[in-house]
């Protein structure tokens, strides 16, 4: 049912090892509402993996990563300017490395800020009159 997969959501944090200590990545996998609203219903819904790091030098970064039509779609944003510049220069590198492993690049980009925030699913909020 198309109401189950809309509450669907996996959330991890992973410590990692770096230079200074250690850091978390946050992780959240949930349906792609954006994939199934464009795709046929006769195929399954996609995956959003969105993913979250603040470590110092690169500052707060987010990525976005999605496949749609065949392809795979990564959105990162960097709270700095200089570590989203770093983050453009390698998004070549990033093209390259998706069809290594067998997957279709498709848009491929990088923002200075945060990501939008994610609508409100359907009936999750209601309002009421007084």
């Amino acid at each position: 049912a198309a109401g189950t997969h809309a509450t669907q959501r996996l959330v991890l944090d992973v410590p990692i090892a770096i230079a200074q200590g250690h850091a978390v990545i946050a992780f959240e996998i949930e349906p792609d509402r954006a994939s199934r609203d464009q795709e046929d219903d006769e195929r399954s819904a996609g995956f959003r993996i969105n993913l979250a790091l603040d470590i110092e030098p690169l500052g707060p970064v987010r990525a976005s990563v999605s496949e749609a039509g065949g392809r795979t779609h990564v959105s990162l944003f960097a709270e700095r300017e200089a570590t989203a510049r770093v983050l453009r220069e390698g998004l070549p590198a990033l093209q390259g490395q998706l069809a290594e492993v067998a997957l279709e690049p498709g848009e491929l980009n990088c923002r200075v800020g945060s990501p939008p925030h994610a609508r409100a699913a359907p009936g999750l909020f209601v309002d009421r009159a007084t």
